[in-house]
């Protein structure tokens, strides 16, 4: 997990395992931006997608790629 964590990517990452502790531990210390854990297709329609460092800067897909595209505005105003 080192050696992964070492490099200036982060996309995707899959891990197998059978431990949830380990399973729990890839999940909180893996730099990445998809985590695969005991599957190999983590994102569908809908889901975000990005990546860590090298790997990009942001989300596509979902509420969060969405607001990339996005500028809020707050408008107050009173009835006369």
């Amino acid at each position: 997990m080192a050696r992964a964590d070492a490099l200036p990517y982060g996309l995707a990452e899959y891990a197998f395992t059978c431990s949830a502790p380990t399973a729990n531990r890839i999940a909180e210390e893996q730099e990445v931006g998809v985590l695969g854990i005991n599957q190999m297709v983590v994102t569908i329609p809908g889901t975000p997608l990005g990546g860590i460092g090298d790997s990009g800067w942001g989300r596509e897909g979902g509420i969060e790629g969405l607001e990339s595209y996005t500028i809020r505005k707050y408008v107050g105003h009173r009835h006369v």
